[in-house]
């Protein structure tokens, strides 16, 4: 779709609704997609009201029956009724103009987006908490693929960050920090996950945990797991087979990985780094 058919949604104007701009649209679709499932979609990404963030979505074209292009206002926010409130193919909606196949595939592309940006965000904050937390006590932030190249120029009290390691799978993989510390003998590895809403994070807890034992070198792993999205049932399986020690052999003698969250992670390091 050329530039000029696009333009900029704000969540912040009026307080025209997803259904009533679906209704500007005049497609036929192999399947239906009634206004209200647009609302419904959108809910997500409501989040990023804070954040004044702007996604971007086709400019709607007018429904056959004379509505003028220039009545079309230039910013067109999304906003979702709660389902509670609404049938879910309301008659007043059974003649609506439903979206057709392709600009429903690009608004949920624009709602995944908005959805990717706001959990990458949300995993910023943590990592930003860590940061924070390792400088006030002394240490130096350096991104690893600047310490390899010489890690003579750097202190011995270090918070690398980007610190790759070789998976089970064999493939490049990253954690987000490694603690070195020549004054407290440290050398620990700290693996972020973030998860505030219902999704995959806590499906490769498993994933995670084995690369932890057999791929991970250093023998302290941290998990600061957080967010309060994650099923409790899964951060359960986690912890206990770190405490179990589950799976971690007998020539791993020395490996050990702790499951925190956030507040718990910053107890472990007010003290350990004292």
């Amino acid at each position: 779709m050329s530039s000029d058919k696009r333009q900029q949604l704000s969540l912040f104007g009026d307080h025209e609704t997803a259904a009533q701009k679906a209704k500007r649209y005049h497609f036929e679709p192999e399947i239906p997609l009634f206004p209200e499932a647009v609302d419904d979609l959108a809910a997500p990404i409501l989040e990023l009201q804070l954040e004044t963030a702007a996604v971007v979505l086709p400019k709607p074209t007018p429904a056959l029956g004379g509505a003028d292009p220039a009545a079309t206002a230039s910013h067109l926010p999304l906003t979702a009724a709660p389902m509670a409130e609404r049938p879910l193919i309301p008659s007043s909606h059974a003649n609506a103009a439903p979206l057709a196949p392709s600009d429903y595939q690009e608004l949920a592309q624009v709602i995944t987006r908005a959805q990717g940006g706001l959990a990458n965000r949300s995993g910023r904050v943590l990592e930003s908490s860590v940061i924070s937390l390792f400088t006030q006590h002394g240490f130096q932030a350096v991104p690893h693929r600047l310490y390899s190249k010489e890690p003579e120029s750097y202190g011995t009290e270090l918070l690398l960050t980007d610190v790759p390691y070789t998976s089970i799978y064999g493939h490049a993989g990253k954690t987000e920090f490694l603690v070195r510390s020549q004054r407290l003998r440290l050398e620990t590895r700290i693996e972020c996950k973030w998860q505030q809403s219902s999704g995959s994070v806590d499906e490769k807890f498993p994933y995670l945990y084995l690369n932890c034992i057999f791929a991970m070198p250093e023998d302290h792993i941290i998990v600061v797991v957080d967010g309060g999205g994650a099923k409790p049932a899964a951060v359960t399986w986690l912890k206990q087979a770190a405490t179990t020690r589950h799976l971690i052999p007998a020539d791993k003698a020395g490996k050990r990985i702790d499951v925190h969250t956030l507040s718990e992670f910053m107890i472990w390091a007010n003290r350990a780094l004292r």
